[in-house]
């Protein structure tokens, strides 16, 4: 039986260190299955007091990011050629997390999919074709002026309907790494032309869609919460309140800074109408929603 490997990138920044603990530890409080933790970071010192168990670490330097980066200095392209690190070295069945990332269920189901050949990805955010946001524009003004394919050599067409998934989580076995070559080139390819930060998500989605295999959401079973980067200074605090503890230790705490829970009061305050959020305003003195907050909290 090949090993199951989940991935993070966290580099230079504390909090990014911070949300990848905090995710590996969300995975030990969920899941009994055993897998390795493989994470590329600047800081092997950051990581190394918790005391993660079948914790791998993997050295980045500023000269490799820029480099990963390619020439035009996509920040995003960095996540392909750390992929294909991965796979030069391990064999078996990848989770690829952005560390903003936490778990609340099994993921046994996913790595058995993994494994039989299903590619995942976090969830469907919008048709590329039929999609009116700005983000859609630039990507439907390229092929309204190159037609159905992305390059002049005709390799890559491409048709309506179209899905952009969220590349937040990305999942996909050994024996498909060679796929990796390809979300590279048509990264490459299209970047320097539209310049859209989400050009690399659009290569996963194309090259995962097209590839034949079924293409799975990871949202049963993980959460990203990009959207909620209020977590951020309390998360940070969460981590100095417990700076003794080991990874094993913060397991009955971590629900104080579970962002799906801390994050009600923003969503609620969202679907409330005009006057209602006037109103809600009021009451908390001008900001729009509270987040409580016990750092000791155990549920």
């Amino acid at each position: 039986m090949k090993s199951n490997y989940i991935v993070y990138h966290a580099f230079g920044n504390k909090i990014y260190y911070q949300e990848a603990v905090y995710s590996i530890i969300s995975y030990l409080q969920t899941n009994t299955i055993p897998v390795y933790f493989v994470v590329y970071t600047d800081d092997f010192d950051y990581f190394t007091p918790f005391e993660i168990p079948n914790l791998l670490l993997r050295k980045v330097t500023d000269q490799q990011i820029h480099e990963y980066k390619g020439k035009e200095q996509f920040i995003f392209r960095v996540k392909i050629k750390l992929l294909q690190d991965f796979f030069a070295e391990f064999e078996g069945n990848c989770l690829y997390l952005d560390t903003d990332t936490h778990f609340f269920s099994e993921v046994g189901p996913l790595f058995n999919d993994i494994a039989a050949g299903t590619f995942f990805m976090e969830w469907p955010e919008f048709d590329l074709f039929s999609s009116s946001s700005r983000i859609a524009q630039v990507f439907q003004d390229y092929f309204s002026k190159n037609g159905q394919y992305l390059d002049q050599e005709h390799r890559f067409p491409i048709q309506a309907p179209f899905q952009m998934i969220n590349a937040g989580a990305l999942g996909m076995r050994s024996s498909e790494a060679h796929r990796l070559a390809d979300v590279l080139e048509i990264t490459d390819l299209l970047y320097p032309k539209i310049q859209s930060h989400i050009t690399e998500q659009f290569a996963f989605c194309y090259v995962f869609q097209y590839s034949g295999n079924p293409v799975k959401n990871s949202t049963y079973c993980v959460h990203h919460y990009w959207t909620f980067k209020e977590v951020r200074p309390i998360m940070t605090r969460f981590f100095e309140v417990h700076a003794a503890l080991k990874a094993h230790d913060l397991i009955p705490y971590i629900d104080a800074i579970n962002p799906s829970r801390l994050a009600a009061p923003k969503f609620a305050y969202k679907r409330l109408s005009f006057w209602q959020k006037l109103f809600q305003k009021m009451k908390f003195g001008g900001r729009k929603w509270v987040i409580e907050v016990d750092l000791k909290y155990k549920p």
